[in-house]
């Protein structure tokens, strides 16, 4: 049976491990990466813009860890990942919308429900 202080040094060499803040962060860090690989499965473009709301979200996390608001640095960590994914906005381009009409309009001999 373990004495009481051998507990408490392994509880303490635990703590240690873990660090002051726990391990919560590695549930953001999973969370960020299936936002991310979700993206890229979506086949959504990584701008300059995108890395750079990441790369902010980063920093706000580690700071927010490290002033220990531990629900913030999580939602931000954990966010990371969505960011680097957004959808990015399109732009009506006029001068295709003959070639679009031309498409619906086309008959449907090709398509592969048929019924």
């Amino acid at each position: 049976m373990p004495s009481r202080v051998s507990v408490a040094l392994q509880l303490a060499e635990h703590r240690h491990w873990v660090g002051p803040l726990g391990n919560g962060w590695v549930y953001a860090l999973a969370l960020a990466v299936f936002f991310l690989v979700r993206g890229l499965y979506l086949r959504r473009p990584l701008t300059r813009a995108h890395i750079a709301i990441t790369l902010a979200l980063v920093v706000i996390s580690r700071l927010a860890y490290d002033a220990h608001h531990i629900r913030l640095g999580f939602l931000a960590l954990a966010l990371t990942g969505a960011a680097l994914v957004l959808p990015k906005a399109s732009r009506p381009t006029p001068e295709d919308r003959p070639r679009v009409f031309a498409l619906v309009d086309r008959p449907a001999t090709t398509c592969w429900l048929r019924s």
